[in-house]
């Protein structure tokens, strides 16, 4: 039970992890993106 509990607990963590590098690729990617984005509306204009 105890080491069903610890397993489970290192599992959250790993994902929590992941999910955090994720994010901030994401974001990274999202933004360029965004700017890319914002960039060509300025020159149409």
């Amino acid at each position: 039970m105890v080491f069903g509990y610890w397993a489970l607990g290192m599992g959250h963590w790993a994902l929590v992890l992941s999910v955090r590098v994720a994010s901030r690729r994401e974001a990274e990617v999202l933004g360029m993106e965004h700017w890319v984005l914002v960039k060509g509306q300025m020159t149409k204009n």
